[in-house]
């Protein structure tokens, strides 16, 4: 029953609806007298423990009284109540004080020490519920008062809860290849990034385009029987079980998954908040964000070709960011999460008597100094809430500077002060599908926003359209504020102008009566999209780079500038691969188109005075072509009609070979041609036509370049190729000199002739022979050295051309004396000799 619904406006009377009557200076219930939490202390919200003046009276002065409670094996937490209004009273002096310990005793921690001057509205459930690390779930209370002043004491409420058993989220992520949504097994190969909570934000899964992601939720829930830390409490509630909880996945672009497993495959290359929640048997829950950032493609832009055109057989330069931070080759891109809204934790909204609950949102991403400057900036405040009474309840938004709005105001200040003035009196309306039995059980939660776009409704008041609820959809029977968009009873450009959007931003409800509570079970703030609102962004960065293999690539494979020389006409391809911190990979192709360069007519030979060239290739990029001519030889060159017109003729000024040069404009590549201008050939003989028996004739002749010689002998029989040929006996020698442009003959007739020296010679003429020294050898050979010598080895005579003149005299034109000489002579060069003795008779 919500008492609530009773108002008196003149002197308040509360009769309450428990048997039990409990005084601070009473009994204690603990042991087998522990207090029956299915019954007698059920209900929160009726007084049944008071002061040692009971019900209507103060308490004295000097006491000191202790009181504990605890709950019986069916209920689990002791949980004190202490307001203002309606039944309740709370008048402490400030010189007394009532502690409130965690524990069966004294020593147990201590909750709070309150008085009215340090909690003038009373004391928030909140802080006056036994704790999950106290296992007993006892409340030992102790009451001191002084000699002086003393109050009215207290007319408060002393019950039972199952409240909720907290719970240590933690979830898992598994990568794996291309798993869609539900469709794992247990035979993948993963890679395991973990991710922990309890805070937002603290874990992302790097994946590439194509992973799939194997959500698993790890939670530990260590107060639940056997747990870790449940340690002999009381009562207490299963929440492992999969029949005891609900894990459900929402994904940022859309999908929604249940179980404690789920598979994610992001289809696009962005990042994608996933928010695990975790809901128990008693619809408590907890939530952790993850993220997951998907790899971006880099840009390639600035890894290119120096010179993406080049000739066959010259080089070009790769650039390519080899070295991680390399500025050239490869550059990181970014991308964003998109959000469609801020939201807030679940929050509890106990007994309250003035009390204001507070939840915050931090937003951040909008660019620096952005205000709240136009109405629909902030397109909607959304709250999913469930409250057993409306009538004392007052909402305000705060932006982080501080200023605020009013959303509404239900109440109209009939006991007490208020968060803002005014109210439309919302009565015993529930919002929400709320729980009306006086425990801190959750009801239903429904979504009510309030925003000020056209398409919203009007602000609450007195006859706001309502729904009529009960069991079995909902916990309690009532009329609950239909859900739905609502304008808010303050406009928020009214209240919220030139606030700044980055900051921490705080939903206030006051409630302004005790026995009724309810649950924001989350509340979202949703901005105009082109404020980008979080908008986080993220860049993966390159950790490995290099180009693949390639037998062209001539040096520089480990650093930035790569040089390369392709080895075929046309387009040549090079593959540029990068790999970045999310273990994705990536590569580029660049192309260099690869051209033929300048051709030249190869080496020839011409019998005329003049050559052309034909069929000169020269490549022609961009409009660029051409080249120049330029020459080298035993003459000049003249090119017609000029050294740039690429088929000349040249000219040279005589015989012989000419190294002609061309150098294009295009590969700058320059190219030779020896061209031989020969004349017909002229055979000619050279050596002796007469030689002595038993010596040998040497021919020769002189080759111009591009001739070619043969000899024969009388009888046709070539003898030799070189220049020179051999002759031994009489006869005709022929030869034969040949180039491209004709042959040429030439003979000579060789003598052999035997040939002798005389040994007596009579220079006086009386016999009228033997006169002179006479051989044939000098008529023969014309460089025959004769030396004579006397019988003491002395010259008397020599020359270098002996003509057979010589008659016993001396060099110097002596006669000799009559006697025996040696003589030695040699021909041919000095490789032929003859040597003796000669006999000179004198008269």
């Amino acid at each position: 029953m919500n008492l609530k619904n009773y108002i008196l406006f003149s002197s308040i009377l509360f009769v309450g609806n428990v048997s039990a009557q409990v005084l601070i200076s009473d009994a204690d219930y603990t042991g087998t007298n522990a207090c029956d939490c299915a019954t007698t202390f059920s209900d929160a919200g009726t007084p049944n423990f008071y002061d040692t003046g009971g019900n209507g009276a103060g308490y004295g002065n000097n006491e000191n009284e202790v009181f504990t409670f605890c709950p019986n094996n069916t209920g689990s937490k002791s949980v004190l109540v202490i307001a203002t209004n309606i039944g309740f009273t709370w008048d402490v002096d400030g010189s007394d004080t009532l502690y409130v310990y965690d524990g069966p005793t004294t020593s147990s921690p201590l909750l709070v020490a309150a008085n009215s001057i340090t909690h003038p509205t009373g004391i928030n459930s909140n802080i006056t519920t036994a704790s999950w690390s106290n296992p007993s779930g006892c409340l030992t209370l102790q009451f001191v008062s002084d000699a002086s002043n003393t109050g009215n004491g207290w007319d408060a409420s002393i019950s039972c809860s199952n409240p909720w058993q907290p719970m240590e989220i933690h979830l898992d992520a598994l990568i794996g290849a291309g798993e869609a949504l539900g469709q794992g097994d247990n035979n993948d190969d993963f890679t395991n990034q973990m991710i922990t909570g309890p805070l937002a934000d603290t874990g992302y899964v790097n994946v590439c385009l194509g992973d799939s992601i194997k959500f698993v939720n790890t939670t530990e829930y260590p107060y639940e029987p056997g747990g870790s830390l449940h340690n002999g409490i009381v009562g207490g509630y299963n929440q492992s079980n999969p029949g005891n909880h609900t894990t459900t996945w929402t994904f940022s672009d859309g999908t929604v998954a249940t179980g404690d497993e789920v598979w994610f495959t992001p289809t696009a290359r962005t990042g994608y908040f996933v928010t695990m929640k975790v809901t128990d048997s008693k619809s408590q829950y907890v939530e952790l964000l993850a993220k997951v950032r998907v790899s971006t493609i880099p840009s390639f832009e600035t890894c290119e070709v120096i010179d993406p055109s080049i000739c066959l057989g010259q080089t070009t330069t790769l650039i390519g960011g080899i070295t991680p931070g390399d500025t050239a080759g490869v550059d990181a891109t970014g991308s964003a999460f998109q959000i469609q809204g801020s939201y807030g934790a679940q929050t509890f909204l106990p007994d309250g008597s003035g009390q204001n609950y507070d939840s915050d949102i931090d937003i951040t991403g909008f660019p620096t100094g952005t205000l709240f400057q136009n109405t629909n900036d902030l397109e909607k405040l959304c709250v999913s809430i469930e409250h057993s009474f409306l009538g004392d309840l007052e909402m305000e938004l705060t932006c982080p500077n501080g200023q605020s709005v009013v959303i509404f105001d239900a109440y109209d200040a009939i006991w007490g002060p208020e968060l803002s003035p005014g109210g439309f009196n919302g009565s015993g309306t529930f919002l929400g599908g709320a729980n009306d039995d006086g425990t801190i059980a959750i009801g239903v939660c429904e979504e009510y926003c309030f925003s000020n776009l056209p398409s919203a409704g009007p602000a609450w008041s007195t006859s706001t359209a309502t729904t009529s609820v009960g069991p079995p959809n909902y916990p309690s029977a009532g009329n609950m504020i239909t859900p739905g968009m609502y304008n808010p009873a303050e406009s928020f450009i009214s209240g919220l102008a030139n606030c700044p959007l980055n900051g921490t931003w705080t939903i206030t409800v006051r409630d302004n009566q005790t026995i009724d509570n309810g649950y924001i079970c989350e509340w979202g703030l949703f901005f105009d999209a082109t404020l980008n609102p979080n908008n986080e962004t993220y860049s993966p960065t390159i950790v490995n780079e290099d180009w693949l293999s390639d037998p062209t690539i001539l040096l520089g494979t480990n650093d930035t500038a790569v040089i390369v020389s392709p080895n075929q006409v046309g387009n040549y391809d090079y593959t540029f691969e990068v790999e970045d911190n999310f273990g994705c990979s990536y590569d580029t192709t660049v192309t260099v188109n690869v051209i033929d360069g300048p051709s030249i007519l190869p080496d020839n030979s011409t019998c005329d005075d003049q050559y052309a060239f034909t069929n000169t290739y020269v490549p022609n990029v961009n409009g660029v072509s051409g080249g120049h001519w330029f020459y080298d030889g035993p003459g000049n060159v003249t090119f017609s009609p000029s050294n740039t017109f690429i088929n000349p003729t040249i000219t040279p000024s005589g015989n012989g070979p000419y190294d002609i040069y061309f150098t294009d404009n295009v590969c700058h590549d320059t190219l030779m041609s020896t061209i031989f201008f020969a004349e017909m050939p002229s055979a000619e003989i050279y050596g002796r036509d007469s030689i002595c028996l038993n010596d040998t004739a040497q021919f020769y002749t002189t080759l111009k370049p591009g001739e070619d010689c043969y000899w024969t002998n009388s009888n046709g029989e070539i003898i030799s190729y070189d220049t020179v040929a051999i002759g031994l006996t009489s006869g005709e020698y022929n030869l034969t000199v040949s180039n491209f442009c004709g042959t040429s003959t030439a003979s000579i007739e060789l003598v052999v002739q035997p040939c002798k020296v005389p040994n007596v010679i009579t220079p006086n003429g009386t016999l009228g022979q033997n006169d002179t020294f006479y051989t044939k050898y000098a008529e023969v050979y014309d460089d025959v050295n004769l030396t004579i010598y006397n019988r003491w080895g002395r010259v008397v005579y020599k020359t270098e051309s002996y003509d057979n003149t010589w008659r016993g005299e001396k060099t110097n034109g002596k006669d000799l004396h009559g006697g025996v000489y040696y003589y030695v002579m040699t021909w041919d060069g000095n490789t032929k000799d003859e040597a003796g003795t000669i006999t000179v008779f004198m008269d």
